[in-house]
């Protein structure tokens, strides 16, 4: 789930992984009842595993927030086992690109194109219309606090020719 929030001081995005959380979390609680059913427990153990370590693979929270006070990005991706924080001098933003991955379904991500390389502010793509609008509404954000920097519409990094 995406959330954008915008005010004079600040802009925001937060990600949160639940719906495939919840979806790991259940087949977890499946393979749990069926390893005490008397059914197969070795495949329902593995099946536990499985899903335990799936869980750890795609739970994430990830919150942006850029403050025109502080001209800083202030920035938390929590996963299972770790969390990372940073923060991010406006100056060192170069740009913002809206990340188009079109295999089946078009999908989106916004990144911060920063001096130290590109900085996604979700980890996944996503085909939320929205998107579009989102990076055109941070972009505005950024350009009306002083940060003339480029839009940028471009493929996804793993995608040929880019």
């Amino acid at each position: 789930m995406l959330k954008f929030t915008e005010d004079a001081q600040y802009w925001r995005i937060e990600y949160h992984s639940y719906p495939a959380s919840a979806m790991v979390a259940g087949l977890f609680l499946l393979s749990t009842l069926a390893l005490f059913s008397g059914d197969q427990p070795i495949g329902s153990l593995l099946a536990m595993i499985f899903s335990g370590w799936a869980f750890s693979v795609v739970y994430e929270h990830s919150a942006f927030r850029f403050d025109a006070v502080t001209r800083q990005v202030s920035g938390q991706r929590k996963r299972f086992r770790n969390t990372k924080s940073f923060n991010l001098p406006f100056a060192d933003i170069r740009g913002v690109a809206l990340e188009t991955e079109r295999s089946g379904k078009q999908t989106h991500r916004i990144t911060l194109l920063t001096q130290a390389g590109p900085l996604p502010l979700v980890r996944t793509y996503s085909s939320n219309d929205a998107l579009p609008a989102q990076a055109q509404q941070l972009h505005t954000w950024l350009r009306q606090h002083g940060i003339d920097v480029p839009l940028h519409q471009q493929a996804a990094p793993d995608e040929p020719g880019v």
